[in-house]
């Protein structure tokens, strides 16, 4: 039997990785209803993208972003860490 603690802490570790995944479908589908019902004239406007690609550009951001906090924490670490320790340990 699970502790009612323990399985809280497990659903709360579930729901971000649940709802980063259903995000790019989301947009996707919204994406298809606004272009989906509009008109021009007589004629229809048809969606033609697929979800693939909003996984594509979703995961591109989570890649840049992850490579940019890298570069970010060694350079910080490299290049400030002298004058931070130079400020606040003096």
């Amino acid at each position: 039997m699970l502790d009612p603690l323990d399985f809280v802490a497990r659903l709360v570790a579930l729901v971000p990785l649940t709802l980063g995944l259903i995000v790019p479908y989301i947009i996707y589908r919204r994406q298809k209803f606004l272009v989906g019902g509009a008109r021009i004239g007589t004629s229809v406007v048809e969606f033609e993208g697929n979800v693939g690609g909003f996984y594509l550009a979703c995961l591109m951001g989570v890649v840049f972003a992850a490579i940019g906090t890298g570069v970010f924490l060694f350079l910080g670490n490299w290049w400030l860490g002298p004058i931070f320790k130079h400020v606040f340990v003096d």
